[in-house]
C-alpha cells in the first residue's frame, strides 16, 4: 500500500477555507483580493473551486462590483489598511473583510479596531502569527469615515 505523506501544517498557519466558511463566504461568493501576494491568493482559491474570485488592483476610486468577501493577504501597516479601506475594492454590508496587520503598528489592535469601525467593520476573528496578525471582519453598514466612490 502506498501512503502519500503531507507536511504538517506551520505554527500559525489559518485555514483559510474554513475561516471564509465561517465567515459565510461560501464557493458561489464573489471574492476580491488585492495587494502585492494576491496572485497566490487568487490561484490557491481557484483551484480549490473559488469560481467567483479575482484580482483587483487598487486605485482611485477602484473600479469593481461590491464583493460578498474581500482579502488582502500582505502584512500591512496601519496606513496602507487605511489606503485599502479608502481606495480598495468594496465590500457589500455583511460581507467580510481578510486582512494581515502588522503587530508592531503604534497603539497596535486599538489602532485597527478604530480604522475598521470607521468603515463600518466589527472584528470578528484574529489570529496571532508572530510579527502579524490576521484579522477577518465583517461588515456591518454605511461607513462613517470616508464614503464609498460608486465605481465608473
Amino acid at each position: 500500500m502506498n501512503v502519500t505523506q503531507f507536511t504538517a501544517p506551520r505554527t500559525g498557519a489559518v485555514d483559510l477555507a474554513g475561516l471564509l466558511g465561517e465567515l459565510g463566504v461560501c464557493k458561489d461568493s464573489l471574492i476580491q483580493i488585492s495587494g502585492p501576494d494576491g496572485l497566490g491568493t487568487l490561484l490557491w482559491l481557484c483551484r480549490r473551486g473559488y469560481e467567483h474570485a479575482a484580482y483587483v488592483k487598487c486605485g482611485s476610486p477602484c473600479p469593481s462590483e461590491t464583493a460578498d468577501a474581500l482579502i488582502a493577504p500582505h502584512a500591512m501597516a496601519l496606513g496602507e489598511l487605511a489606503r485599502l479601506l479608502e481606495r480598495g475594492p468594496r465590500v457589500r454590508p455583511g460581507g467580510a473583510l481578510v486582512i494581515q496587520v502588522r503587530s508592531d503598528a503604534p497603539d497596535g489592535e486599538a489602532a485597527v479596531q478604530a480604522l475598521l469601525a470607521r468603515f463600518g467593520f466589527h472584528i470578528e476573528r484574529r489570529f496571532d502569527r508572530g510579527e502579524r496578525r490576521l484579522v477577518a471582519a465583517r461588515r456591518t453598514g454605511t461607513p462613517t469615515g470616508t464614503p464609498y466612490a460608486r465605481a465608473a
